[in-house]
């Protein structure tokens, strides 16, 4: 090795080695650090994945929680490490206040996930629920939704105690443990949120009428017919009459469910945490095929 120059500081000839093995290790570790954000195609891919009919949507809150998530109370580097990573243990970037969000599944939680984004997004229907079932908090919920900047996971820690824990321990009690639980009956039946639901066999004449006479705002198709489509009750995008009016529905993408919710004339597609714009062709091509399609649909209420 060469001598170092005896006029160069002491300091500077440190400084420089320092620098030299930095360049060392930044080549190692593939160049320069790599983008927090994945592309948004990988976003909308990174979803939740389907689960089958037989799979309660609703699982333990505690256990298998645990089992999905084993990295979530892994202590932050020290040391050396931390080091060599300064970022690795800097809190979430606050959420921006009004903003859509996604909620986290805990384990085939889709079906809540789903109800729950229409709710927030709908003060009267989210004012009516709340009403009915004294023991959820979806205000609580929609005031930390809405509210003041938080992170990710102080919005799931309201979520899951004011309204996940309390719908898992209604359904956990049921005579049937483990029995799947779909979005239809979540909203509608007196165990769930109890929220009205009109059924309807042929939307395109039956759902004006029912808008303007009854008052009605949430609808699903009846079961009817031989095909799988037509057995399970539900609607392609098309079948629904007046688009525009539409405030949002729930798609079934062969057992796992997203929701769709129209938000300032802008459709956004949430699958739990996950959420995306979605275009006026994304929604307009949504079909009922096989186990596939719109479980239920909401309407804006018609102004008297």
């Amino acid at each position: 090795m060469p001598r170092l120059d005896a006029t160069v500081p002491q300091w500077l000839s440190v400084r420089s080695a320092l620098a030299a093995f930095g360049t060392l290790l930044l080549a190692a570790c593939g160049g320069g650090a790599k983008p927090s954000t994945p592309p948004a195609s990988e976003a909308v891919v990174a979803q939740s994945a389907p689960s089958g009919s037989s799979t309660p949507l609703l699982a333990p809150s505690t256990g298998a929680q645990a089992a999905l998530h084993p990295t979530a109370s892994a202590a932050p580097p020290t040391g050396t490490q931390a080091a060599l990573h300064p970022t690795a243990s800097a809190a979430p970037p606050p959420r921006r206040s009004g903003a859509p969000h996604g909620l986290r599944n805990h384990g085939n939680t889709c079906a809540v996930s789903s109800v729950v984004q229409l709710l927030m997004h709908d003060d009267l229907l989210r004012e009516q629920a709340q009403r009915l079932n004294a023991n959820l908090l979806l205000d609580a919920l929609h005031a930390s939704y809405h509210g003041a900047p938080t992170t990710a996971a102080e919005l799931d820690a309201v979520y899951t105690a004011s309204v996940l824990n309390e719908i898992q321990r209604r359904y956990s009690a049921q005579e049937v443990p483990g029995q799947a639980l779909d979005v239809v009956t979540l909203w509608s039946h007196s165990e769930g949120l109890g929220l009205p639901l009109a059924i309807v066999q042929d939307p395109l004449t039956e759902i004006p009428s029912q808008r303007a006479y009854a008052g009605e705002r949430v609808f699903t198709l009846h079961p009817r017919g031989t095909s799988p489509a037509e057995q399970a009750g539900y609607a392609s995008f098309a079948d629904l009459p007046d688009p525009e009016q539409l405030r949002g529905f729930v798609y079934n993408t062969t057992g796992h469910y997203v929701a769709y919710v129209r938000i300032k004339g802008q459709w956004w597609r949430f699958s739990d945490e996950h959420l995306h714009h979605a275009n006026e062709a994304e929604v307009a091509a949504l079909r009922a095929q096989g186990q596939c399609g719109i479980a239920f649909a909401v309407y804006e209420p018609l102004v008297p």
